[in-house]
């Protein structure tokens, strides 16, 4: 999958990572779209205290649910999420 990795401020790097394992009781979600906020601008511009890098910005996502952890029965595969 590609992500867009945040290495250090001003430096942002898109690459093909590994997919991630499903954690237990969790989703796994292909992401269709995902929005970049303010706070994530001032990560690129200026870092930010609370960050350890490398770091994958972006938290507004939407996609569809790719998998399912064990105690998860209120989704599915295909269903889709915000």
């Amino acid at each position: 999958m590609k992500a867009a990795i945040l290495k250090r401020p001003g430096l942002l790097e898109v690459k093909e990572i590994g997919v991630p394992e499903c954690p237990e009781g969790g989703l796994l979600v292909k992401v269709a779209a995902c929005g970049i906020c303010s706070t994530d601008v001032h990560m690129f511009k200026h870092g930010h205290r609370a960050l350890s890098y490398p770091v994958i910005p972006g938290h507004e996502i939407a996609g569809e649910v790719g998998d399912v952890g064990n105690g998860v029965s209120d989704l599915a595969r295909g269903d889709r999420v915000v």
